[in-house]
């Protein structure tokens, strides 16, 4: 049976060669699902959301009010059992 030299991308739909395509050995015929082109474009707007809430989240409150304080629990003491000596 020949491989096939062609596959289907699952975003854009068109169809491309095999080197068009990321291996993958998880997949049956050891290629990923998205062509190249896509799987860049799903990472450059993956990076860049996740830029854009990491700078939204480290912006620091204006006003004590907005900040969130949590009592700290105080610590449990922790005993040990008396250790028992063996006498001869």
């Amino acid at each position: 049976m020949t491989e096939p030299t062609t596959k289907q991308c699952s975003i854009c739909g068109e169809t491309k060669s095999l080197d068009d395509f990321n291996r993958d050995a998880q997949k049956k015929d050891g290629r990923s699902s998205w062509c190249k082109p896509c799987t860049r474009d799903k990472e450059a707007a993956y990076k860049a959301a996740k830029a854009a809430l990491a700078q939204s989240s480290a912006v620091a409150p204006e006003t004590p009010t907005e900040a969130v304080l949590v009592p700290e629990k105080p610590k449990a003491k922790r005993t040990r059992k008396p250790r028992v000596r063996k006498t001869k």
